[in-house]
């Protein structure tokens, strides 16, 4: 069952621990701005990435970041005219965050605002280069003290 809470581990991996090295497992070598996640739903990855783009802003790799994070039977698929679809028996995300941290410091419970999210199940599109979708759920998340908020979803965090 997917937690409210950010992960202890999400929070101990990126917020204690040198960045750099993990960087480049999440994000294109040359683009730190834009990044992908795996198994995103079963393995409740959500408070990973959002510490990791909180941790790009804050150290300044970024003037705003953005990831896409797929399930483990899902893809999407990537068009060079920006366009994408989702493929597979699983969702896709597509996120957003322009402002940096509030608070993103060690031994600190992170605070982090208006992260934009966009789901979208298998079959769904999005213009990768307006950042939009053309179908699926728009909503913001906000870590506050270490917890998730939602903002525009009657729904949890997937």
């Amino acid at each position: 069952m997917p937690s409210k809470r950010i992960a202890r581990g999400a929070l101990a991996l990126f917020l204690l621990a040198p960045v750099a090295s993990a960087k480049w497992k999440f994000f294109r070598a040359g683009n730190a701005s834009e990044g992908t996640d795996t198994h995103f739903v079963k393995r409740d990855r959500m408070g990973r990435l959002v510490v990791f783009l909180a941790r790009i802003l804050q150290d300044g790799w970024a003037k705003h970041v953005r990831a896409i994070a797929v399930e483990e039977s899902a893809a999407a698929l990537l068009e060079p005219d920006g366009q994408s679809r989702v493929v597979g028996s699983g969702p896709a995300y597509f996120l957003e965050a322009r402002n940096s941290a509030e608070v993103c410091r060690r031994k600190t419970p992170l605070s982090f605002n208006e992260i934009r999210v966009h789901s979208l199940p298998s079959g769904g599109s999005f213009n990768r280069k307006d950042w939009k979708e053309a179908s699926g759920d728009d909503y913001q998340l906000s870590a506050v003290k270490g917890e998730f908020r939602l903002n525009g979803a009657n729904h949890r965090i997937y």
